[in-house]
């Protein structure tokens, strides 16, 4: 698959399983966690996400719905404040549609908010980002690249960060970025050039409006995708260190 972006999903190398289950555990009891705790723990959790849909890692078409339910149902388990949401609920009609979820972690006993999406990379594809991919017939937007076309180059290092571990500890600059390119794939609109909203409105959006899951426990269950604890992961690295 080829990205307009570059793409290095992470992949842990050296895992202490018992160290993850500790940070599950204090999550779980609503104990306070350093930021680098909170970061280890989500890029694994991502990993392990990623990997149980797509052991290669690079393409994620079509599967925000069941990333979202994987991580929902699993955070739901830890008693995670969340909300899943969606770009046609938190920013607006006619636009890109896609699944993602906003949780709040204890972070040195404050409420700290984190954008998770582990499929967003499926939005950079060439393919999809053409200036050929825009159609617009009689002054009104019929067709547009995908949001990964939207993202300036100068935002590109907090996007390949995003992209890497497939969350962000939320603020109104990574809020914007992503909005934005969504924002900007509306259709049915006369074009007036590219648009953009601020990120501390995206984020009242982000936090207050809510869908529903695709997929219930049970569903996953029967895909094998259901995640009972973060000690899931050592299958995947198993799987993979046999694979190298």
């Amino acid at each position: 698959m080829n990205y307009i972006i570059d793409y290095k999903p992470f992949i842990p190398n050296d895992v202490n399983i018992d160290y993850l289950v500790d940070l599950e555990n204090k999550i779980i009891n609503k104990e306070s966690l350093l930021l680098e705790e909170l970061e280890w723990f989500l890029s694994n959790l991502i990993y392990l996400v990623r990997y149980s849909i797509n052991p290669e890692l690079n393409d994620f078409t079509y599967k925000c719905d069941l990333a979202q339910s994987i991580i929902y149902h699993y955070l739901e388990k830890l008693g995670v404040k969340q909300n899943p949401t969606t770009t046609h609920c938190a920013i607006t009609n006619d636009i890109e549609g896609h699944n993602f979820i906003v949780a709040t972690f204890n972070v040195l006993n404050e409420p700290t908010i984190v954008l998770i999406d582990a499929t967003y990379i499926q939005f950079f594809k060439e393919v999809d980002n053409k200036e050929s991919n825009f159609i617009i017939k009689n002054g009104i937007v019929l067709n547009t690249p995908s949001p990964g076309y939207f993202v300036k180059k100068e935002d590109y290092p907090i996007v390949i960060d995003f992209l890497k571990k497939g969350f962000g500890i939320m603020n109104t600059k990574l809020a914007q970025i992503y909005g934005d390119s969504f924002y900007n794939t509306k259709v049915g609109i006369v074009y007036s050039g590219i648009r953009s909203m601020p990120g501390d409105i995206y984020i009242k959006g982000f936090l207050k409006e809510r869908c529903l899951i695709s997929k219930d426990v049970e569903h996953l269950n029967n895909l094998g995708l259901n995640i009972e604890s973060i000690s899931d992961i050592k299958h995947c690295l198993i799987t993979d260190s046999m694979n190298r």
